[in-house]
């Protein structure tokens, strides 16, 4: 059975394939973002970018609006790599792995 292919083939990086993801899907992103917010604002100091993610899928899936929605692991730790240079408030927030491509 053949599998649609998810990036163009060219796109090679996970950084790559972040960027053309993140283009189409900035909704996502900045969902990801209000939640990891309010999380900070509620007094985590730390959380899981993985439970966030969850919880994406878990929003989308119940609203019905997944059409064509894939968030594979390897985005959402480029989400949170992200989300933590875009707001101050959200450095240190996640755990992160160095990146292999580092």
């Amino acid at each position: 059975m053949h599998q649609p292919m998810l990036f163009n083939e060219r796109e090679r990086t996970i950084g790559e394939r972040y960027d053309r993801w993140r283009n189409q899907h900035a909704d996502v992103y900045q969902e990801f973002v209000r939640i990891a917010l309010d999380l900070r604002r509620r007094g985590f100091e730390r959380y899981s970018a993985d439970g966030i993610g969850h919880v994406l899928r878990f929003h989308r899936a119940m609203r019905g609006d997944e059409g064509g929605f894939k968030l594979n692991n390897d985005l959402v730790s480029r989400m949170a790599r992200e989300a933590m240079e875009e707001h101050e408030v959200l450095a240190g927030f996640f755990e992160l792995r160095k990146l292999k491509a580092e």
